[in-house]
Parts: structure tokens; sequence; C-alpha cells
């Protein structure tokens, strides 16, 4: 059972105190099954309820070149949403030996309804003298001019085999079927305007492992996969192709991973700011992803912990049209080429009434990218953050987690579309 309730009060010189606000709150409960039966036959489900109402405001400042004097015009916008969720599976697993045959048989059911609504608005507000700031209050009597109600069914089944060879040669394959139904409801104009639309997608797995060494063995995977789509468009289809090793040292507790992958995906869909200042959604033909991860993790005496991480990736529209222009060749917006990080766990043994205390802290390092689908609307700075963790057990099974993130409170422009948006500021999470 999980409750969290996020997001405080944010607030600009420009704008306006009693309406700079977002307010999160979702409820989440979950359950799990498990049962093994005799010879290799188990049975797990899952079934997962969550709840989220989030609502904001914000009024911003729109200044020009040519503005004279200290009074600049300022524009809100916001929104009021929820969304409610119930996804569960039922999975039936059975293994077997034949001989030097290891064998894994999965089969399972899925479902997945959901219920959104939104309601959007924007306005002109009152200027502001940015020399002598005088608030006003928050603005009223504004109408959304988006206002939608939207309902998610899906339905799959699938299936998946595993084949171990001499406890060398790992082999898998895998099929699923998805039905996706959407049904959307526009009340942006006072009445009510209904659409549906409906989906049946197929999708495929497989991967090789062979085990070098027992300390090294390298892979090499393909997998499918499909995401629910808007109405009047198709499902986001994507494909990706994985090769790798992994090495696990004798004599200590390690574990070294390098891969290399190609990532495509078709009907992709993007936020694009039109001439007007409205966001629309736009679909993009075809898009791809090249890169290359390395990762270590390792254990040392002490209770020392270390995991460190690098990824390359290079993003491209290999064909794609926004707004009347083609962006064949360009980069995505908000996808950097270089992603770093590194984190370090310290673990103190309890001792008489204190309990066991887990201490850790870390870095991230985000490279720059481009803000827009266009690559002409500029580029982010290079990011740096330090992150820390407390933990405590405060009795057998029960234990307190506190979580901050950037912990040094750096800000940096990270989007740019109608206005230009920073990163979150620290955020301490218990």
């Amino acid at each position: 059972f999980t409750t969290l309730a996020s997001y405080g009060s944010v607030f600009v010189e420009g704008g306006e105190p009693s309406f700079n606000d977002q307010n999160v709150e979702r409820l989440t409960l979950s359950a799990e099954f498990r049962h093994e039966f005799e010879n290799g036959l188990n049975l797990r489900a899952n079934l997962r309820y969550s709840d989220l109402d989030d609502d904001f405001g914000y009024v911003y400042l729109s200044d020009t070149a040519a503005r004279t004097g200290s009074v600049v015009d300022r524009f809100y916008f916001g929104s009021d949403s929820t969304a409610e969720e119930w996804i569960g599976n039922a999975i039936v697993q059975y293994d077997a030996s034949f001989g030097r045959v290891d064998s894994s048989t999965l089969a399972g059911v899925e479902f997945r309804t959901a219920s959104t609504t939104s309601a959007d608005f924007y306005g002109a507000y009152d200027p502001i003298d940015v020399e002598d700031p005088a608030y006003v209050g928050p603005p009223t009597g504004y109408t959304p001019y988006n206002v939608e109600e939207t309902d998610y069914t899906t339905r799959s089944l699938f299936a998946q085999q595993n084949f171990s060879f001499s406890d060398r040669i790992v082999a898998t394959v895998g099929v699923r079927q998805d039905w996706l139904d959407i049904e959307n409801a526009d009340l942006s104009s006072g009445t009510r305007v209904e659409s549906e639309d409906d989906f049946s997608e197929t999708s495929y797995r497989a991967a090789l492992t062979y085990k070098i060494t027992d300390e090294t063995s390298a892979y090499a995977s393909y997998v499918e996969s499909v995401a629910p789509p808007a109405i009047g468009t198709e499902p986001e289809r994507g494909e990706q192709y994985e090769i790798g090793v992994k090495y696990q040292p004798a004599g200590i507790n390690a574990l070294f991973t390098a891969s290399a992958y190609e990532l495509t995906k078709k009907n992709v869909v993007v936020p694009v700011v039109l001439d007007t200042g409205v966001i629309e959604r736009q679909t993009i033909g075809e898009s791809r992803v090249r890169g290359a991860e390395i990762e270590a993790k390792a254990e040392f005496a002490g209770n020392l912990g270390l995991v460190g991480a690098y990824s390359y990736q290079e993003s491209e529209f290999v064909r794609g049209e926004v707004r009347g222009t083609t962006v064949d060749g360009n980069a995505f917006a908000t996808v950097p080429n270089h992603l770093a990080s590194l984190w370090l766990t310290y673990g103190v043994p309890g001792e008489g009434a204190r309990g066991d205390i887990d201490l850790g802290l870390g870095a991230r390092y985000v490279g720059e990218y481009y803000y827009g689908v266009t690559n002409d609307t500029g580029k982010s700075p290079e990011q740096y953050y330090v992150d820390a963790s407390f933990g405590y057990e405060l009795a057998e099974n029960t234990s307190l987690q506190v979580n901050v993130s950037n912990l040094l409170d750096r800000q940096y422009v990270v989007g740019k579309g109608t206005a230009a948006y920073y990163n979150s500021g620290r955020t301490v999470t218990a």
C-alpha cells in the first residue's frame, strides 16, 4: 500500500505566488499471488490499482526585445487531470529437464483498463512591473480550451519458451498478441463529441546467449514493441536489435556488462509548438537510435558497493515531417548523446538497539541535447547532479528510506517550447 503527495509551490518573481502551484496525489494498491505445484509447475498473478490527481497553474512572463520600460506582459496556463487504472496478469510456468536440456515454458494473460480526464486552460493576464512587482491574485473566470475524457482497454495473450543446452547455450523465443480499444469524448465545445478506435497487434521476441567461459557470456536479442496509440493514429511500433557481453569474475561479487543496440520506431508521436503557441501532437514517420552502454556493479569488503554506467547514443529521424518541414536526419528533442552515473553505497551493521544503516552517494551527468525536433531552437547545457540516500532498519522487516535527488539544488534550462523550462530542484522523499 503506497500513498504519495509531492510537489509544492513553484514561484518566480514575474509569476503569481497564489497561482503558481502544482499538486499531485497518487494512490497505489498492489496484490501478488504465487503458488508452486509439484513437478515444476507454478502459478503467479498480479493486480494493481492506481488513482492520480494532478493539477497545476502557472503565470509566466512574455517578453520581447522591442519592449521599453519595465512593464512586461504575462500569460497564464495550467491543467487539471485525473487517471484511474486497473492492470493485472496471470502467468503459468512449467520447468522441466530432458537430459542435458533444460526447458522453461511460460504462458499468460494480461488486462489493463484506464480512464483519464484532462482540462487545459490558457490566456493573457495582467502585465507586471518587474522592477516593482505588484501581485493581483490568481486568474478568475477562465474557460478551458481543451476538455477530454479517454478510456483505454487492453487485453493480451503471451507465451515464451526458453531452452538451455548443456548449461552453455540459452535460447528464448516469445510471442504476444494485444487487442487495444480506445474511446474518447471531446467536451471542449460544450457538446460531447465521441470517437473510438480499436487495434490488434502481434509482436515477437528472440534471444540467444552463449556461455564462453564460466565467467564470460555473450548474447544477441531481437525485441518488438507496441505502444497504445491515440485515436486516428497507428500504434507506435518498435524493433530493437542488441548484442552484448557479460563478465562475472570469480572471487568477487561483481558484474561487468557492455552492449550495443539499434532501436527503430515507426509512427512516433511528438509534441510540436505551432506558430500560434499551441502545442500539438504530430506523428513522425520513422525514428532510430543507435548506441552503446557499459556498466559495472561490485561489492567490496567493508560493506562498500559501487555501480557505474556510461551510455552513448545517436538519435535520428529517418523520415518525417513537422509543420510541412522535413526533419529527416535531425536528432531527437531532449535526447542527449552522453549519459553517465556513479553510485556508492556503504552499509553499517546494526549493534544493540541500533538497526542497520545504509548510506548512498552518487553523481549523474547528462550531456547537451536539442530542445526541439527541428534542431533550430537551441541546445541545453551539460548537466551535473549529486544524489544521496539514507536507510535505517527500524525493526525486523521494517525500514525507513530517505532519498535526496539533486542534493546541491543545481538549476538548468532543460526544455524550451512556449517557455523555458527548468529541471526539478532538490527533491526529498521518505
